[in-house]
């Protein structure tokens, strides 16, 4: 039997208990089981059957389940069976965070954060002509809202209005879950065919494991809007340019949609933080580990300082303890 800590019960397949040959009558189970994706267990029945386990015996709830699935010890054989649980538990003491947070304001303050390296250059294909795509309509309930965020980004900085462009890419607008609206570029059709794929390698979850292995206190960093923190080339940006309901708009920073977009961002937060033993980075996350509180603190002060080259970076989960 495989130990499951996400089922209730522990049970058996039809097949399992008939090869069994116990003569137990099954009584029926007042519960609806489901599996984790919510699709309904056929279930025989539940009764008390003798479970042996090294040099112990116990008389132990099973439920029969139809047909041929998985034979699971559940959560209720756990206790008699000496079987624990490791949980990772939110920690409340935020001591060592507000100490980085009050010692570095500039970086974790709110808004939209500006990469201070050079700017960055997308490379375009040789013999590749420009595309001028028009603008697409937008549902009228979102139009407010997405002339609203245009306005936003033109503030910001993200985004100046032109009167003409060889290059225009229609403006795709993502209503996230806040309610809030993100502007994203259909770059299928005129960037991504245009320009080089930047193949930098993204790290995977046995190297990310491997990197924070051994911590007992766990900090991860998010930024802001990341690809947006970072400025293009006026070169670029031509080529980046938005048609949108308001118009053409070129685009100054990096942009969600282009292909090349996580590949330089991951070449530059892996740079950035290069040799700090215990952190991993995934594109606009950072995770951080420390086998003290003291140690977590010194990594998220050093992080701090050395992401003063952006001036905005924000936490979404402060601390974490690994119990």
């Amino acid at each position: 039997m495989e130990v499951d800590s996400g089922a209730a019960y522990s049970i058996v397949n039809q097949q399992t208990w008939e090869k069994l040959n116990d003569s137990s009558v099954l009584s029926v189970l007042p519960n609806k089981l489901c599996t984790w994706n919510n699709s309904p267990v056929q279930v025989l029945g539940q009764t008390l059957v003798q479970v042996k386990y090294k040099n112990t015996k116990f008389a132990l709830n099973i439920v029969v389940g139809r047909g041929v699935g998985s034979n699971l010890i559940g959560r209720n054989w756990f206790r008699q069976l000496g079987i624990t649980l490791n949980i990772n538990i939110i920690d409340l003491d935020m001591t060592g965070v507000d100490k980085v947070i009050s010692k570095y304001l500039n970086v974790f303050k709110e808004g939209l954060g500006t990469y201070r390296g050079n700017p960055v250059d997308i490379q375009v294909k040789p013999n590749c002509y420009p595309r001028f795509l028009k603008a697409r309509p937008v549902p009228y309930a979102l139009k407010e809202r997405i002339e609203n965020e245009i306005d936003r980004l033109v503030e910001k900085g993200v985004l100046r209005p032109v009167s003409f462009s060889d290059w225009a890419t229609p403006v795709v607008p993502i209503v996230k879950k806040n309610g809030d609206i993100r502007l994203c570029g259909d770059y299928r059709s005129t960037v991504n065919q245009a320009t080089e794929s930047d193949t930098y390698p993204m790290p995977t979850e046995s190297e990310v494991f491997a990197t924070i292995a051994g911590g007992c206190y766990y900090t991860t960093l998010d930024l802001e809007r990341a690809y947006t923190q970072v400025v293009v080339s006026d070169s670029t940006s031509k080529f980046l340019t938005l048609n949108t309901c308001k118009g053409l708009y070129s685009v100054h920073r990096l942009a969600f949609g282009v292909k090349a977009s996580p590949g330089i961002f991951q070449r530059l937060m892996t740079a950035l933080l290069a040799g700090i033993k215990g952190v991993a980075i995934l594109i606009d996350d950072i995770i951080i580990s420390g086998y003290t509180l003291e140690e977590m603190t010194e990594l998220k002060f050093y992080i701090a300082l050395k992401n003063q080259v952006y001036d905005s970076i924000r936490i979404n989960v402060s601390l974490q303890k690994n119990e």
